[in-house]
């Protein structure tokens, strides 16, 4: 077989990119569409993952709901806050990195805790240990996942805070 690209080739190409284009784009609008219903049918552990590097926050995302929860997404504080007007009623934990535009996963997670005392906070961040400590000070009950982390380090983590999803 050589080298050129054929009719047929170019065809399969473009059928290949349009479905994997559609996979994607419906993948990620059922994520955001269908949070609620997933709510109603049990998987009530719902999460708000907050991190502005999209691959770290989609592949977080996916290791998160293959594990049963429902996670809503934010790139940053702007959105985080505007998911949290409309959905804090199902939100139960944040995994936020410490450093966002905007404003820092600290000052998010105070903010979010006014109207839930009871929200459970997970920030992930390559920080120093003096950072973490003041993190501490700052947003008490935080705990904290450094990066580069695992799959089952994420899952471990969300566990011990949250239990195993419904």
């Amino acid at each position: 077989m050589s080298g050129n690209f054929t009719v047929e080739n170019k065809q399969i190409f473009k059928i290949f990119a349009f479905l994997c284009i559609r996979f994607f784009a419906t993948s990620v609008l059922t994520r955001h569409l269908m949070s609620g219903a997933r709510q109603v049918q049990g998987r009530s552990k719902s999460i708000l993952l907050i991190e502005d590097q999209e691959h770290l926050r989609d592949a977080n995302a996916a290791i998160l709901e293959r594990a049963g929860y429902v996670v809503l997404c934010a790139k940053d504080a702007a959105e985080a806050c505007e998911i949290w007007d409309r959905d804090q009623a199902i939100i139960e934990m944040i995994i936020a990195d410490i450093l966002l535009p905007g404003r820092t996963g600290p000052e998010i997670a105070v903010q979010f805790r006014k109207s839930n005392p009871a929200l459970k906070v997970l920030f992930t961040a390559r920080t120093a240990y003096q950072t973490r400590i003041e993190t501490e000070h700052l947003v008490r009950g935080a705990k904290f996942l450094r990066k580069p982390f695992t799959n089952k380090a994420l899952i471990d983590s969300v566990h011990k805070e949250l239990g195993a999803p419904q």
